[in-house]
């Protein structure tokens, strides 16, 4: 599988995970709905997005590879 180089199909991507977690949220909170659920729910969202923003870093300071 090629590296997705192209920053339209990159947002897109990106677009198209958010729109998954929301609706996987929702459909938890739905199914079970209760604050240590929502807690839960939430500390794993905030350990998804540090490990996004970590990567993220560490690729951009890494540079293009060729």
């Amino acid at each position: 599988m090629r590296e997705l180089t192209n920053t339209k199909w990159t947002k897109v991507q990106g677009l198209l995970f958010l729109l998954l977690g929301i609706a996987a949220a929702i459909l938890v909170i739905w199914e079970s709905p209760s604050l240590k659920v929502a807690l839960l729910l939430a500390l794993v969202i905030c350990a998804s997005v540090a490990l996004t923003f970590c990567t993220l870093r560490h690729r951009a300071l890494r540079g293009p590879e060729l």
